[in-house]
């Protein structure tokens, strides 16, 4: 829910975590609650993933457009800053090589015990 909910694309996060919660098996309420959460966080990430996308692709990107897209929509994000939402993805994708090991880390222990799983019984 973490690494989908901070993808730099506007409202594509919902299919991320989708996409994670079927081939990883993971928790849809937690996963799509954590995404809703991040939303905030996620829209002040995207110039910092553009930022690394452009160090990586050698090359720059005029983050004032990037920014008046961001706020009239997601088809004028689109439409204005497709190539800087590429550079971004290309950031999402390194730093979460990284990031997502490391949250996985950080949470081990919450999850870690015995599970007590609670038998239903139908009467």
């Amino acid at each position: 829910g973490i690494s989908g909910g901070l993808f730099p694309i506007p409202g594509v996060t919902t299919l991320i975590c989708f996409l994670y919660i079927y081939f990883l098996k993971v928790n849809l309420i937690i996963t799509q609650a954590t995404n809703l959460l991040l939303t905030p966080v996620q829209i002040m990430c995207i110039v910092f993933f553009v930022k690394i996308g452009d160090l990586l692709l050698f090359t720059t990107t005029d983050i004032d457009t990037l920014r008046s897209a961001l706020s009239e929509g997601l088809v004028s994000t689109l439409r204005v800053g497709g190539e800087s939402l590429v550079r971004a993805i290309v950031g999402w994708c390194v730093v979460s090589i990284f990031f997502v090991p490391l949250i996985y880390l950080a949470l081990l222990p919450l999850s870690s015990g015995k599970r007590h799983m609670a038998k239903v019984v139908c009467v």
